[in-house]
């Protein structure tokens, strides 16, 4: 009889702890899933940051190690009461890691933002010959690499959220680059369909060669402001061409001609506009109708 109950005592002593093992193991490997989904692909767009990364989680999964480790020969009674204990650390590590991963993929959304913004704006300020300060995917690798060794989430928010503000100012300065840029191009278009009307002028024909400029359509990513750059260079080689022959200034030779194609001349808005005399700018405008580049009375 006492056999009988010695045997199954440790038979229910085996099942609690085969209980406790598999509970152990099955909280171990959902935390581990946890922390293996979050890395999933994080550093695809800075790979420069993999290793330290990496690094992280193998000193965490020591840990983990480490802590399990200390169950081996434990009474069941103290395995039972220190398991709690056990489990509460490393649940709080992995998610404290799995956050930091979290925080860390936001960023790296935020810098793939950034650096959008920033090759359209750089593109973009090329046509009005405006150079932009930014920072490359190393630089934020550097700033970064502190930062993940620290392992503090917190030092990871304070950084996203500087990250934001600076892709706040950013977009605001490609909003304005964008309005200046665009109502440079709309300029030069009508100065292009005005020299087009003129092109027959002897003077005029002589400066534009074989063909009128064109002024292109920006893409969508201006990766076309070369092209238009050069375009408006052209454009700006024949307006000066004309204000040098016929010594008229290129400001007003540039205002009539951004009118666009017969349109009216107000030689007053002109002259408040420009800060000249009205008689001075009657006196050019004479000039200009005399080199048959803008029709009698007085109109582009």
């Amino acid at each position: 009889k006492l056999n009988s109950e010695v045997e199954q005592r440790l038979e229910e002593l085996n099942n609690e702890l085969t209980e406790l093992s598999s509970s152990l193991n099955g909280a171990v490997k959902d935390l581990f899933n946890k922390l293996n989904s979050a890395r999933k692909g994080i550093d695809e767009y800075l790979p420069g940051l993999a290793n330290e990364i990496d690094s992280r989680i193998n000193d965490l999964i020591e840990r983990i190690r480490s802590y399990m480790a200390r169950l081996n020969g434990l009474e069941l009674e103290n395995i039972k009461e220190s398991l709690p204990t056990i489990l509460e650390t490393i649940n709080s590590e992995v998610n404290n890691m799995v956050e930091l991963m979290n925080t860390l993929r936001n960023i790296e959304d935020r810098i793939k933002e950034y650096v959008e913004l920033t090759s359209v704006l750089k593109n973009a300020s090329i046509i009005v010959g405006k150079s932009i300060p930014e920072m490359g995917l190393d630089d934020f690798v550097n700033d970064l690499f502190p930062l993940i060794r620290h392992g503090s989430p917190n030092l990871l928010n304070n950084y996203l959220n500087e990250l934001v503000r600076i892709i706040e100012l950013r977009r605001k300065e490609l909003s304005n680059t964008l309005g200046n840029v665009n109502a440079l191009i709309d300029r030069y278009a009508k100065i292009t369909a005005w020299l087009r009307k003129r092109a027959n002028n002897k003077l005029v024909s002589k400066l534009l060669g074989d063909k009128v400029p064109e002024i292109p359509s920006p893409s969508p990513t201006f990766d076309n402001a070369k092209y238009i750059s050069d375009a408006i260079r052209s454009v700006d080689a024949v307006i000066d061409g004309i204000s040098k022959e016929l010594e008229i200034p290129r400001d007003l030779l540039i205002k009539i001609s951004s009118l666009g194609p017969n349109v009216g001349i107000d030689e007053v808005a002109i002259a408040r506009e420009l800060g000249m005399d009205i008689s001075t700018v009657n006196k050019y405008l004479e000039s200009m109708w005399r080199a048959g580049l803008i029709d009698r009375r007085y109109v582009t």
